[in-house]
């Protein structure tokens, strides 16, 4: 009796850490994203000719952040969602291969995960 709420604590436990995992990769993938998208917009501007103070650009950050929120953070961490499991999974299949390369690679896969979720 006592293994089993062990075990159950232990799978809720794993299932926390998931989603705190999960919900940390979406916001810094969104963060990046936002910030890019930003940047790559107001150099088009600023190539046409606009003139666009340093003061302009970070409000512009700020507003276009809150502003992708609701609708492209909810695709970033729907991404994640799918992206994540299939990081596990090939990092499962690699460390039962190879340990040692799977634990020296590791942050490489979760890391093209999060690229290839993010460059869709």
């Amino acid at each position: 009796m006592n293994n089993v709420k062990n075990k159950q604590s232990s799978k809720l436990c794993r299932l926390g850490i998931f989603s705190l995992r999960l919900l940390l990769a979406s916001a810094v993938t969104f963060t990046f994203a936002s910030f890019l998208h930003t940047q790559s917009v107001l150099s088009g501007l600023v190539s046409i000719g606009a003139k666009i103070p340093l003061s302009l650009r970070i409000q512009t950050v700020f507003v276009d952040f809150l502003g992708l929120l609701p609708t492209y953070g909810i695709i970033v961490l729907i991404g994640m969602l799918i992206a994540m499991p299939v990081a596990i999974f090939v990092m499962t299949t690699l460390h039962s291969m190879r340990k040692f390369i799977a634990q020296k690679y590791q942050i490489f896969v979760y890391a093209a995960a999060g690229a290839l979720i993010s460059s869709s």
